[in-house]
């Protein structure tokens, strides 16, 4: 009986670490698919150029992905599970006792997201989309997850004095305005030139948002 526990923790213990591996190559291959079209683009990102860049095989990726098509739908949720556990980070750590320091916690942060690797891994994508049938099937869904989780989170750090339905169309305008302004810095010829409109725009916002 004693030989057979061991066997079994022996066992158990293998597999976990089996486990923690496959976690990791898969985690790899994300990572290295983020990298590759945020700094290479949607349409160069190869399954060849991923596999080398995670430092793994083809061999190993068709393991974990069999088509490109599945290492990038799991890349896209793997950015907006990240965006979405951002935003509620910030929110549960803002002050609850005060409007504008709860709200424009929230805002900085969504800047910070929209102006970083994240959302370009997410436009590039969704920019290929708008002439990949098959993408934009598999890309619909998670914007559409992405949004109401953001609504939530938005709708948690509310200001009472503000109904629902406001507050949604005024949450509304704010994310579209932070969309352009990340897209402009995205694509701007000068990097770095439209962020510099952004204190004033983040008043503006904040001055729609609370009052």
């Amino acid at each position: 009986m004693a030989a057979l526990s061991v066997t079994r923790r022996i066992g158990s213990s293998a597999g976990r670490a089996q486990q923690e591996r496959r976690a990791q190559s898969r985690a790899a291959l994300i990572e290295a698919t983020t990298r590759s079209i945020e700094e290479k683009g949607y349409s160069a990102t190869t399954t060849r150029q991923v596999a080398e860049l995670a430092g793994l095989s083809l061999g190993a990726l068709a393991h974990h992905f069999p088509t490109r098509t599945d290492l990038i739908e799991a890349t896209l949720h793997h950015v907006a599970d990240e965006t979405v556990r951002r935003v509620r980070a910030s929110a549960g750590s803002a002050d609850r006792t005060n409007d504008a320091t709860r709200v424009s916690t929230v805002l900085d942060e969504l800047m910070a997201i929209f102006s970083g690797s994240t959302f370009s891994v997410w436009m590039r994508i969704w920019i290929a989309a708008a002439e990949d049938e098959e993408l934009r099937r598999i890309i619909t869904p998670i914007e559409l997850r992405v949004s109401q989780s953001l609504a939530e989170v938005m709708h948690a750090v509310a200001p009472a004095e503000v109904d629902g339905r406001t507050w949604s169309r005024r949450t509304g305008v704010m994310l579209d305005t932070l969309r352009g302004v990340a897209l402009s810095e995205m694509f701007a010829p000068i990097r770095g030139r439209e962020l510099k409109r952004w204190p004033s725009t983040r008043k503006e916002l904040l001055r729609l948002l609370l009052n």
